[in-house]
């Protein structure tokens, strides 16, 4: 149920609106979906600064694309102890899958935000592609039972747009991984 309110002068328009979604995570034969981070692209993107992404790569062909691709941090293993080191920061950590071997010694600082296969597609081979997602990408996160507590919309936004978000929140965005 969405309520309006009366916008007043002291209203901030730049001020998040937040989506508490419950999703049946319930499969056949009782198995059951564990908690999971996502991204999804927004089709009209409320955010007016993009994401900051951190491309890896060892290949100077791919380190190349990813730049011309506008990835905010492109690297290899040089890259690790600048992380460590909190020299470096970005909202996305995306990798080829060679060197996620290499990258090992990040699991436990990245946490969640550690390259997998798995996690929308932060590792693969076509960059452009990935870049495409993670630099205009929406991150919500499914955690304990089964609730996704995310921004959706600026108090600012048009009634349609949080209406479409809504929509698009509920029907295309949650690509649920079974575990």
């Amino acid at each position: 149920m969405i309520k309006r309110f009366q916008q007043l002068d002291l209203t901030y328009p730049k001020q998040p609106v937040y989506i508490d979604l419950k999703l049946d995570m319930k499969l056949e034969k009782k198995k059951k979906v564990d908690p999971f981070v996502s991204v999804v692209h927004l089709p009209h993107p409320f955010k007016t600064e993009g994401n900051k992404v951190l491309v890896f790569t060892e290949s100077a062909e791919q380190c190349k694309t990813a730049e011309e691709g506008g990835a905010t941090f492109v690297g290899g293993t040089e890259l690790i102890e600048k992380i460590l080191d909190d020299q470096i920061q970005a909202d996305f950590y995306l990798a080829v899958p060679e060197i996620i071997p290499k990258l090992l010694p990040l699991k436990n600082k990245l946490r969640k935000k550690f390259p997998k296969s798995n996690r929308a597609g932060s590792v693969g081979t076509n960059i452009p592609k990935m870049l495409e997602l993670f630099k205009t990408g929406h991150e919500y996160v499914v955690e304990k039972d089964c609730y996704i507590t995310t921004q959706i919309a600026t108090v600012g936004l048009q009634l349609n747009f949080l209406l479409l978000y809504l929509e698009y929140m509920c029907i295309h965005g949650l690509n649920m991984p079974a575990s």
